[in-house]
């Protein structure tokens, strides 16, 4: 079983050209919490595969 899925994350940098600190960034990627999102996919899709085979 094959299960793909795909995930856009978009990084906006400020637009005044001031420079971000890089533990900004992280925090931001931090609360986008993909890896669970990723995980919840992934359980939807087996399930879905499971009801339809």
């Amino acid at each position: 079983m094959d299960i793909v899925h795909a995930i856009e994350v978009k990084v906006c940098i400020s637009e005044d050209g001031q420079p971000i600190p890089i533990e900004c960034l992280i925090a931001s990627v931090k609360k986008l919490q993909i890896e669970a999102k990723v995980f919840e996919h992934i359980l939807e899709a087996m399930d879905e595969y499971l009801v339809n085979s």
